[in-house]
Formats: C-alpha cells, sequence, structure tokens
C-alpha cells in the first residue's frame, strides 16, 4: 500500500476529531484493559496463596510474556495478511472463551500453579494477534497528524480505567471469592469484540506473497529488517527491552515480597497497581506536554534516566509507603515512556508494514520480561527479593546511559532547538 493510505488517513490537523472509529477502538481497548487488571491480579494473588516458593510463583508471569517471544514476529506478519478487524474478534473471542473456563476451574477449586500457569500462556498467545491487529488498526482510522493525541488519551485512559480502576476492584473481588475478577475478565473480551466488530476499518491490499511458512517468514524478515534501519526505532526498543527485563524480574516477585515480608493486605494488593497507573497517567499526560515543544526521543531518554529511582526505592523498601513511592516513580516514567515512543514507531512506519513493524517491537520489548521474570524468580531463591530489585536499578541504568550516549547529536539538536518538535514529524 502506498503512504497515502485510505486518501485522508494520511492527512489531517493535529487539532480535528478523532472520529467514530477512534472512539468504538477505544471503548473496546479500556474495557478489555479493565478485565485484564482484574485477571492479574488474581493470578498473582492466586499464585502467592498455593505458593511461597520465588521460583515457582515467577512461572506465572514468565508463561505471561513468554507467548511474545515465541509468537510476536509471527502474530504481526499473519496480521498483514488478515482481514485485522476478523482477526481482533476471533483473538478475543477466544480469550473470553478461556477466561470463562479458567473462572469454573477456580469456582471448582480444582486451579493448581501449572493450569493457571497454562491459562496464562494461552491468553497471552491470543493477546498477540490481538494487541498486533490493534496496533495496526488504530492509523487506519485515526489521521497520521492526530496520532499523538490518540495515544496519549488511549494510555491515560487504560491506565486509568484498566489498572487505576481494575486492579483495586480485582484484589477486592478476589478477597470476596477468587472467582469474580476472572469472570470480570472474560465478560471484557466479550465487549471489546463488540465495540471492535462495530468498527469500520478500510481493507488494505492483501500481501504478494503466498500462505506459506516460507511466505511468513518473508513477512517477518521485513518486519525485522525495517525496524532495524530505523535508527530510532531500533535504539527505543533496544532500551524498552532493558526495562521490561528488570519489570519483568521485579513483577514475577513482587506478590511474595508485598504479602509476605511487607504484610501488605490482599484486599489493598490491587492498590498497588493502581498507585502505578495513577503515576503513569500523569506521566502520559506531561509526555503529550513535553512532546510539543522537545523531540519524542528527549522524552524518552528522561524516562528511563528517573525510572532507575523506583527501583532503587523499592529496594530500599522497609515499609508499604516506601514501596508505593517505587512502584509510583515506575508508572510514572513508563507513562512518560509510553506516548513518544508509541508515537515514533506508527510515525516512522509505512501503514502496510505497521502489523509486522509493531509486532517485531512488541517481541523484542516483552519477550524481555519472560526472561527477566525466570531469572528474578531464581535471582529472589538465592539472594533474596533486594537483590532483584537492585539489580533493576542497574539494568535501568546501563540502558539509560546507552540511549543517551548512541543518541547524543540527536539529543543535542533538540536541546538547541533545531529538531524537529514532537515525534510526530521526527526524521526517520
Amino acid at each position: 500500500m502506498s503512504a497515502l493510505v485510505a486518501g485522508e488517513k494520511t492527512q489531517g490537523t493535529p487539532q480535528g476529531p478523532l472520529g467514530r472509529g477512534f472512539g468504538l477502538l477505544f471503548a473496546g481497548a479500556v474495557t478489555s484493559r479493565f478485565g485484564d487488571a482484574n485477571r492479574i491480579v488474581a493470578l498473582a494473588l492466586l499464585a502467592a496463596t498455593l505458593s511461597r516458593d520465588p521460583r515457582m510463583v515467577s512461572l506465572i508471569a514468565v508463561m505471561t510474556f513468554l507467548p511474545w517471544l515465541l509468537f510476536g514476529l509471527i502474530a504481526g506478519a499473519l496480521v498483514d495478511r488478515m482481514d485485522r478487524r476478523r482477526a481482533f474478534l476471533a483473538s478475543d473471542l477466544g480469550r473470553a472463551a478461556i477466561a470463562t473456563l479458567l473462572c469454573a476451574a477456580v469456582l471448582s477449586g480444582r486451579a493448581g500453579l501449572w493450569m493457571l500457569a497454562a491459562a496464562a500462556f494461552a491468553l497471552g498467545t491470543l493477546q498477540t494477534i490481538s494487541d498486533s491487529c490493534f496496533t495496526a488498526m488504530l492509523p487506519q482510522v485515526v489521521p497520521r497528524a492526530r496520532l499523538p493525541r490518540a495515544n496519549a488519551r488511549l494510555s491515560a485512559a487504560q491506565s486509568a480505567i484498566g489498572r487505576l480502576a481494575g486492579s483495586p476492584a480485582g484484589s477486592a473481588l478476589f478477597a470476596v471469592r477468587s472467582a469474580l475478577p476472572f469472570a470480570v475478565d472474560a465478560a471484557s473480551f466479550a465487549v471489546a469484540a463488540g465495540c471492535v466488530a462495530a468498527t469500520r476499518v478500510e481493507r488494505l491490499p492483501r500481501s504478494p506473497q503466498p500462505r506459506s511458512l516460507r511466505g511468513l517468514l518473508t513477512d517477518v524478515g521485513e518486519g525485522m529488517r525495517h525496524l532495524w534501519r530505523a535508527t530510532r526505532i531500533r535504539t527505543l526498543v533496544i532500551t524498552v527491552a532493558a526495562m521490561n527485563a528488570a519489570s519483568g524480574a521485579l513483577q514475577a516477585v513482587l506478590p511474595l515480597f508485598a504479602l509476605y515480608v511487607l504484610r501488605v493486605p490482599i484486599g489493598r494488593y490491587g492498590w498497588l497497581s493502581a498507585t502505578t497507573a495513577a503515576a503513569m497517567i500523569a506521566g502520559n499526560l506531561l509526555a503529550g506536554r513535553m512532546q510539543r515543544s522537545l523531540d519524542g526521543l528527549a522524552v524518552a531518554s528522561a524516562a528511563v534516566t528517573v525510572q532507575v529511582l523506583g527501583f532503587a526505592a523499592i529496594a530500599a523498601a522497609h515499609s508499604e509507603l516506601l514501596l508505593f513511592v517505587g512502584l509510583g516513580v515506575n508508572g510514572f516514567t513508563a507513562g512518560l515512556w509510553n506516548v513518544p515512543s508509541t508515537s515514533v514507531l506508527m510515525a516512522e512506519t509505512a501503514p502496510a508494514f505497521m502489523g509486522r513493524v509493531s509486532s517485531a517491537y512488541s517481541t523484542i520489548a516483552l519477550g524481555a520480561a519472560p526472561l527477566g521474570a525466570l531469572v528474578g524468580g531464581g535471582a529472589a531463591a538465592a539472594f533474596g527479593f533486594r537483590a532483584v530489585f537492585g539489580g533493576g536499578a542497574v539494568i535501568v541504568a546501563v540502558a539509560a546511559a546507552g540511549l543517551i550516549l548512541l543518541n547524543r547529536p540527536s539529543l543535542l539538536r533538540a536541546a538547541r532547538g533545531d529538531a524537529a518538535t514532537g515525534s510526530s514529524g521526527s526524521p526517520r
């Protein structure tokens, strides 16, 4: 497909309306994120009540993120060959069915750690399809000049309604009855599927490649090459992979650390994620403002640098308050990172390659999380929880230094005001 996808979709002004299509995608994404937050908190709490072995509990985090490492690239190639709306519907209806079965297993008392791990893996596998579809559909319904605003609004709402409301709701529902958060998750997928079904998405020409494994591998290679040749995207994905490895290690052992070391009550555990989400909203909003006068890469560099303080605070936490502060800093910097990095990705990728490039980005970025979780569980068992959090601070510090050094010329131009403002106008 040419650069002028669906006519005016690549045109428009930054301040114009986002449109009905964005409204429907927005509603589906936010509803689904609310259900996800319920399930993620409930899985962590249920795993922590079944075992206190960090290696076993970390298995849930590993299986949640592992599908991106195994299938993310293939998912993106498939999405660029399929009707994206139909693929999204199939994946989310499948996730609704799995969440329903998990709810029934928890109700009957038959849900053990291995069943939780299998469900997390299955849901994560289907998420590689649905997330790739969503990322690829968004530029088809929102004019390119308005993508930074759409991404900022979407990211803030997902944090607010999803994690800010969903995580406390998940822990509160779990305290009432452990199966309730999984029922909410199943319903959220059904609602998201309905929203996307009502969205009008213009079809792209089908790939000329044959529907074969060799053709898929060719598409995967194209996505990786496009990502690697775009210097700014390549630098960002390497940095976020390091951040996610540290975060994966943190999330893998956080339930045990919070519940049994700092004695956080089960009903209040969800507020840890809510604190992260509230801070993420602030980061989203600040990122939108900063991009009006700063290059997206400069905003991202500031985010990863400050995140070191979050990991350091968690490592030093001997009270619930300091744990909340550390998670809040991490959430703020994640929000500050997400908007410019996503906008750079969308602005510097041709729409016909969006599925492949976005899935390559997600595979590298999210694929680091299960590796971090696996190492985190083992490190916590051998050296203790604080060693995991301190190691995360070191990893993020190295990533921040690398991002700044590798992009020093671009950052200097941005500081002088010579670089284009906003990531949507960034040079390739």
